[in-house]
């Protein structure tokens, strides 16, 4: 892979604010302070039971609404079946991120199995499948040959409520998603569909099992405007920690652009987009987090695959809601993590939490890839890009 120069040179309004930043610094001394990215994780800390697991999965099996006859139930566990895919719900102990507790849930579903296809041919396949994803990502076990599609949260204390129901939601539609599009993939990647056996000895009928949500709650709001037009419009910049590492910008159109540091000459792009159409839920808000790489497709792929896995079995890195894809972004293919939230999951403070969650991704992401570099700010960074820039102009900027 090599960096993309052209995508990486910060805009001409992001410039404007840096020279007036910069010149104002001239004038005080000193430049802008680097630090980490707003509520950075720590590592885990090893977990015990403390009850609060039982009562997270107990909120996520009341607010799914699914009855014992399809169930199976562990102590921090249970699987229930849509129509023919089984969904396994796994609830950790709990751990310590930052300031406070936090309760790691896990969302899996096994899609299809003796997948017949080359590894090179899955992985192409499902970088593809991830772009635009609805909560969780379609992950490839070459051992067993099977593709499970996966989702990840940490659960915390003050907002247990809210993130327990967020996550049935993402059960909901994970199962929806997977029973939509297996035969597809079973077909394409030679694969057989992973079918459970339950009491009925007979597929549960979509109609009568809560999979039916998709059909009268999710598809209907989609066909409204987006709820998080101007979202993002709202959010306070000064919440972005500008003085610090990263720097955002809201464009005309409501798009939300924030840059974090990615090595020594390089940011990673965040970019929130309020108000795009899903090609299966309709209307709703889509979060990009893109690497500044350009490479052929098969690299693309293989790298996405990569991070898809090393996030699944990172303790810091951000929620796993959504997946590593390739796609299309300013008329450039790209890897990026992508997440699409429907207009039936709005909330007025999703989108804040949503940005701090890919910022984190972002610190998650220089680390993975830069280990042991100081802490330094993206205003570094373009300072560095813009210097030719700046001497050329007559030692404005110094």
């Amino acid at each position: 892979m090599h960096p993309h120069d052209a995508s990486q040179v910060p805009d001409a309004t992001v410039l404007a604010i840096w020279l007036v930043r910069a010149l104002m610094n001239r004038t005080r001394g000193g430049t802008p302070s680097p630090s980490r990215p707003v509520v950075r994780l720590r590592p885990a800390a090893a977990g015990r039971d403390t009850g609060v697991e039982k009562r997270v999965l107990a909120r996520i099996r009341e607010r799914l609404e699914i009855d014992a006859r399809w169930t199976t139930r562990g102590e921090r566990s249970l699987t229930w079946i849509g129509n023919r895919l089984g969904q396994k719900i796994v609830v950790g102990l709990p751990s310590r991120h930052a300031a406070e507790p936090v309760t790691p849930v896990r969302i899996a579903t096994t899609v299809v199995d003796d997948v017949r296809a080359s590894e090179h041919e899955v992985i192409a396949y499902l970088a593809r499948l991830n772009w635009y994803a609805v909560g969780s990502a379609y992950v490839f076990d070459p051992a067993s040959r099977a593709i499970e599609l996966t989702a990840g949260e940490h659960v915390s204390v003050p907002r247990e409520r809210e993130h327990c129901d967020d996550l049935a939601d993402y059960a909901v539609l994970q199962l929806a998603q997977a029973e939509r599009e297996v035969d597809r993939i079973a077909e394409a990647l030679g694969a057989r569909v992973a079918e459970r056996d339950h009491t009925a000895r007979r597929a549960r009928r979509i109609a009568a099992a809560p999979l039916d949500v998709v059909r009268t709650r999710f598809l209907p709001d989609g066909t409204r405007p987006s709820e998080f037009r101007g979202a993002s419009r709202e959010l306070s910049l000064a919440k972005l920690n500008l003085d610090g590492c990263c720097a955002g910008i809201t464009r005309p159109d409501g798009t939300l652009s924030i840059h974090a540091p990615f090595g020594e000459r390089e940011t990673i792009v965040i970019r929130c987009q309020p108000n795009v159409r899903h090609p299966w839920l309709g209307a709703g808000m889509v979060m990009f987090t893109t690497i500044p790489w350009m490479a052929d497709a098969a690299t693309l792929a293989r790298t996405a695959s990569e991070l898809q896995r090393a996030q699944l079995e990172s303790s810091s890195a951000s929620a796993l809601l959504g997946a590593w894809g390739t796609g299309a972004l300013d008329g450039r293919q790209c890897v990026a993590f992508a997440r699409f939230v429907p207009n039936a999951m709005y909330r007025s403070d999703l989108v804040d939490d949503a940005v701090r969650e890919e910022v984190n991704r972002a610190a998650w992401l220089d680390r993975y890839y830069f280990p042991g570099l100081e802490p330094r700010s993206v205003w570094q960074i373009w300072a560095a890009m813009c210097e030719p820039v700046a001497r050329a102009a007559g030692g404005m900027v110094s």
